[in-house]
């Protein structure tokens, strides 16, 4: 049976013309709900009796559909790819130029907090948007990003004031930093990143205000958990959580969620 009632209707005009066509595409439901896509050719005739037949053929081309979808899914890869390379470039030069300028503010600013404390804040920003744009031409570039190993509450905390300023006011950030935590081996700007963006999602799933709470902690994964987690590996891992008080949105999906857990540095 068709999956859509329309495509139907599409056969019935062609076989109405009483001519032939060819590759018609069509999407079926088997008796066990599962559905195969596909390309139907045939014609409708008269005899000299003027009895009206049906010549029909289905071809099955669920794989050759699967393939396709997957070859565009590669393609537009490969455009973004190249746009993130371009991007990348040219915001490195825009952050060179802020970069050395921060550094020519500190050198010549006398012990002011109030007056070093801003244009600490302005170099550090630099060297994590480098960070990221680092990230970006690895992307662009398809290579493989250099982890190292990292204290995971060092890597937040760090970033607890950007993100502060990012919810804004509405929004109560919590820390909780789990103790005795496992050193793991990861890319400090790709944690970065992933923490911004879930507070990101959060500050928007709450426009009212609420509660943003970023978590730590040393777990450890059982065989089921394992079993229904590929590829993870039955071990001791080390937690990043993110959770928030809002609601679910239909565009956006709630932000309430945990990062993957880091496997420790053995």
């Amino acid at each position: 049976m068709y999956s859509d009632s329309q495509q139907w209707f599409g056969l019935a005009d062609f076989l109405r013309a009483l001519e032939k066509f060819h590759g018609l595409p069509a999407d079926w439901v088997h008796k066990d709900h599962t559905s195969i896509n596909v390309r139907l050719s045939g014609r409708a005739f008269r005899d000299k009796g003027n009895t009206i037949f049906f010549e029909l053929f289905a071809e099955d081309v669920t794989e050759h559909r699967a393939l396709e979808q997957q070859l565009r899914h590669a393609q537009k890869m490969e455009a973004v790819g190249r746009l993130a390379g371009g991007i990348a470039h040219d915001f490195n030069n825009l952050l060179m130029v802020i970069s050395g300028y921060s550094e020519f503010l500190l050198d010549r600013l006398g012990p002011d907090p109030t007056l070093r404390g801003p244009a600490q804040e302005v170099a550090n920003a630099a060297g994590r948007a480098t960070s990221l744009t680092r990230q970006l031409v690895a992307f662009s570039r398809k290579q493989m990003l250099a982890p190292k190993v990292i204290d995971l509450n060092s890597v937040v905390t760090e970033n607890l004031k950007m993100l502060t300023r990012l919810i804004g006011e509405d929004i109560d950030l919590v820390m909780v930093p789990g103790a005795d935590l496992g050193a793991v081996k990861a890319d400090p700007g790709q944690i970065e990143q992933v923490v911004m963006n879930l507070a990101v999602n959060a500050r928007d799933a709450m426009p009212q205000g609420g509660n943003l709470t970023i978590e730590t902690a040393n777990v450890q994964l059982d065989a089921n958990y394992a079993r229904f987690h590929e590829p993870v590996k039955p071990g001791d891992y080390v937690m990043l959580a993110i959770s928030d008080t809002g609601m679910a949105w239909i565009q956006i999906p709630r932000a309430t969620s945990s990062s993957p857990s880091i496997p420790p540095k053995d």
